[in-house]
């Protein structure tokens, strides 16, 4: 970096182990490491890792049709997962995460019935044949999510050319479309 107006970082390239990569522009998506990657400019991203569970259920005949539902009164999502549905939640009280240690990517912590179950019960109420549905796999890894639940994209004031796109896995469905068209 060198430094820009009013005391702002400009970003001229990205240094790695096998060399440095000259860009004038360098997008944040790293979800909850985004920080890591901020610090290296002088700013932070407002960002809270929390603790974030789904389940992929065994096959359910009949389901490949099945458009994704969210019911935010049960705080449940279902996706179609070919002829499964992954089932997740969000808790009401989660469990956050102070720091993501940068060797953690890729990470995954055991999944806690106990706090999961209310997910469970949530989506059986909307999708009852899962009540006899086996669960294939279990995920419970770190997300990152803003206080206010919105994404943070754009240009970040106190770097030129650092571009933020926090919140990637939840607004990409939605917003990506709208500005840039399906994605693969």
């Amino acid at each position: 970096t060198s430094k820009g107006t009013f005391g702002s970082s400009v970003i001229e390239g990205v240094v790695t182990e096998k060399g440095t990569i000259k860009t004038k522009c360098v997008v944040n998506c790293t979800g909850a490491w985004a920080n890591y990657i901020s610090e290296l400019v002088g700013i932070s991203t407002p960002l809270v890792a929390m603790k974030h569970a789904y389940v992929v259920t065994e096959k359910i005949p009949g389901i490949e049709n099945m458009p994704n539902v969210r019911d935010h009164d049960a705080s449940v999502y279902l996706k179609l997962q070919g002829d499964a549905l992954q089932v997740g939640g969000y808790e009401v009280d989660p469990i956050f995460i102070e720091k993501i240690q940068k060797e953690f990517a890729f990470g995954l912590y055991e999944l806690d019935y106990d706090v999961f179950g209310v997910h469970i019960e949530g989506a059986v109420n909307r999708v009852p044949c899962l009540e006899h549905s086996g669960i294939k796999s279990t995920v419970c890894g770190p997300e990152s999510f803003t206080p206010d639940h919105k994404p943070i994209m754009g240009r970040r004031s106190k770097s030129q050319r650092l571009l933020s796109w926090s919140w990637l896995q939840q607004c990409r469905n939605d917003v990506g479309r709208r500005l840039w068209g399906p994605t693969s």
